[in-house]
Parts: C-alpha cells; structure tokens; sequence
C-alpha cells in the first residue's frame, strides 16, 4: 500500500537521510523506477547524485588502497630464496630416485 505522500518522504529520505533508492523502495514499497523517475524531475537531484558519485569513487580507493595493504602482507614473495629452492630440489630428487628404485 502506497502512502499518500510518498515524494516527500522519498525526498526526506534521500536528501537528508542519505539513503539509496534501493533502500527507500524497500522501505516505502513503491518501485525503484518510480522513484527514480520522480527524482530526476527534481532539480537539485543531479548535485546530489554527481556529489554521492564523488564520495563513492573517494571511499573506493581508500578501501582498495587499505585491501592492498593487507594482502600485500599475506603474499610475501621474499620467503622464497635460492636456500627454499635448493632444498626443494634436493627433495624431489630424493623422491624421484626413491620412486626409480623400488619401482624396477
């Protein structure tokens, strides 16, 4: 059931509360495309959108940024040296001959 003044709630909810629209039609049961459409009628809605754009593209890189920080830690490349590697040929090769005696 659509409430009787659901472009001023729409507007309250999207101006100054900051939800998405998304969020408002969940929240008001009325079609995000209807909301949209009444939105791009209003005037003021393309500052909004373009300044909710700039945020996002900020907030973004600050996660992308710290995501990379933290992964760079778990994938540490300089474990691996001519010591680990020499060893692990060693170990095949014990292997291999191994496998080469018993199985002849």
């Amino acid at each position: 059931m659509k409430p009787v003044n659901w472009r001023q709630q729409a507007e309250n909810l999207y101006f100054n509360n900051g939800k998405t629209i998304v969020q408002i039609s969940k929240q008001l049961c009325i079609s995000a495309v209807s909301l949209s459409k009444h939105f791009n009628s209003l005037p003021h809605y393309a500052a909004e959108k373009n300044q909710r754009i700039e945020q996002n593209k900020v907030k973004r890189k600050d996660y992308s940024r710290e995501h990379k920080r933290i992964s760079r830690h778990k994938h540490r490349h300089d474990a691996i040296c001519g010591e680990t590697l020499r060893r692990e040929q060693r170990i095949a090769a014990i292997i291999l001959s191994k496998e080469r005696f018993f199985n002849e």
